[in-house]
């Protein structure tokens, strides 16, 4: 016999800010750690991206509109494709981090993908670990 789990959540502990990726930044049940690079560094893992150093980043949550410039393919692509591709329910939609730039512009979904950007800038290695239940 399967033993199955309930969880009860207050819609009010999904709602999270807008928060600057910094080290050592929380996020639902993970953590964002950078350290420095020399050059791009194409991450195969997609919890670990190459970003310009000079940039700031914000982590947030999907938005409904949200779509993103595919690294591999170059097609624009909508997270919720993304997200149903990937047999997401409603709380991991919400607790998922979405990277982006100062224009609100997606540049990387940890766990899931990396989108295009120049890589004509001297890189900082940012990592996303969910915390193990």
């Amino acid at each position: 016999m399967a033993i199955s789990k309930i969880y009860i959540v207050l819609n009010e502990a999904l709602i999270s800010d807008v928060t600057d990726v910094k080290n050592n930044c929380n996020w639902f049940d993970g953590k964002f750690t950078t350290s420095n690079l020399e050059y791009f560094i194409n991450f195969v893992d997609k919890f670990t991206a190459s970003l310009p150093e000079d940039t700031m980043y914000k982590v947030r949550q999907w938005k409904t509109s949200d779509a993103y410039v595919s690294a591999t393919s170059g097609y624009k692509c909508k997270v919720s494709d993304l997200f149903i591709n990937n047999k997401f329910d409603y709380i991991q939609k919400k607790i998922q981090p979405i990277v982006t730039d100062a224009n609100d512009n997606i540049l990387w979904i940890p766990g899931l993908v990396h989108a295009s950007i120049n890589s004509a800038h001297k890189f900082k290695k940012y990592s996303w670990e969910a915390t193990k239940c």
